[in-house]
């Protein structure tokens, strides 16, 4: 696992255009998630992920919102 970074939203759209293996997990409750989230993003409310695991994407690497 590596550590914390912040990606800037031009790195992010980049990534996701271009990398096939990234995946995008959005932690925060559906009512935020509905607000406005990044395309293709899966919601996993960060208090329910465990019993979630299973809906986590295969992914050369995780990017967590």
């Amino acid at each position: 696992m590596q550590r914390r970074t912040t990606v800037a939203l031009a790195v992010l759209a980049a990534l996701l255009a271009g990398a096939p293996g990234v995946a995008v997990i959005d932690v925060r409750r559906a009512t935020e998630h509905d607000e406005g989230h990044v395309p293709g993003a899966t919601n996993l409310v960060h208090t329910r992920i465990a019993e979630n695991l299973e809906r986590i994407p295969q992914a050369d690497r995780m990017l967590v919102h």
